[in-house]
């Protein structure tokens, strides 16, 4: 049974996990997932975001090509009441 991943992404997450394994912060891990993604899709800039649920809001915890402007934006999105 196939996982439908190719070769490249699989490796991809085998490092990633390496990654943590061997203490890389995981914002750094996430970063270089997002780089993977950003080399994979010509034109896309990817970006992690985490809810921050004791102020209901998101928090940009990588995406190392989003614009400063952009991350601005992103960075404290509060959702909607």
């Amino acid at each position: 049974m196939s996982t439908g991943l190719s070769i490249p992404m699989r490796m991809t997450e085998v490092r990633v996990l390496e990654n943590l394994a061997y203490g890389v912060p995981v914002t750094e891990a996430l970063s270089r997932v997002c780089d993977y993604i950003d080399g994979e899709s010509p034109g896309a800039v990817s970006a992690v975001l985490m809810l921050d649920e004791s102020e209901m809001q998101f928090r940009l915890v990588a995406g190392p090509r989003v614009p400063a402007p952009l991350s601005k934006v992103i960075d404290g999105l509060k959702l909607p009441a």
